[in-house]
């Protein structure tokens, strides 16, 4: 019955928000999810006054849901995440943004230059949950920091970008943030995205 009642409840939204906030206007409800490259990521770390650290090339995210103020200002919830193979470690890395944003538009709907900054959290994080690692360093030697219990802290983004059509824009962002375990490891992290994004409104 409970289940029946949330798929209810779901569908109902879904088609509220279907029939009134996707009007083809920035006003409203909006929505947006986009891939590209992340041609520049870094992190590092110091253990014991050692500096381990990593510039990599990655694919690029973003996810965008929120709200359009008027026709020329979004403020949304906004994850820019990038994912990369690591050469420290022998495993896939993820690190990325996620908080609020504020996109301002400077011209109509179409074809508009956009600004973005963000403020939230930086996490960095072994890919997809995973927990193996296999590190070829000497074993008497000091072992790099490995990313375990999901460090995260304070988190800032800045872009700009294109929107060359009423639904389709290009964008560049910078995401940065100073990530600690749990275990008060401190990283320093840093990425560039160049993403292509689909936003529904």
């Amino acid at each position: 019955m409970k289940r029946a009642l949330a798929m209810a409840l779901l569908l109902s939204l879904a088609l509220a928000v279907s029939s009134s906030a996707f009007n083809g206007k920035r006003k409203g409800i909006i929505l947006g999810v986009g891939f590209g490259a992340a041609p520049y990521i870094h992190w590092s770390a110091q253990v014991q006054g050692v500096k381990f650290y990593e510039d990599r090339l990655g694919w690029g995210i973003n996810a965008l849901a929120g709200y359009g103020l008027d026709d020329r200002n979004i403020l949304a919830g906004e994850l820019n995440l990038v994912a990369y193979q690591s050469s420290i470690f022998d495993i896939g890395l993820e690190q990325g943004f996620g908080g609020l944003s504020w996109y301002h538009y400077f011209g109509p709907q179409g074809k508009s230059f956009f600004s973005v900054a963000g403020l939230g959290w930086y996490r960095f994080v072994p890919a997809f949950g995973t927990i193996y690692i296999n590190i070829s360093f000497d074993h008497q030697a000091i072992q790099p920091p490995f990313p375990s219990g999901t460090p995260t802290g304070t988190g800032y983004l800045l872009g700009g970008g294109y929107e060359f059509a009423r639904h389709v824009q290009a964008a560049i962002y910078l995401a940065w943030g100073k990530p600690s375990s749990e275990y008060g490891q401190a990283y320093s992290n840093a990425q560039v995205n160049l993403v292509l994004t689909t936003v529904a409104f």
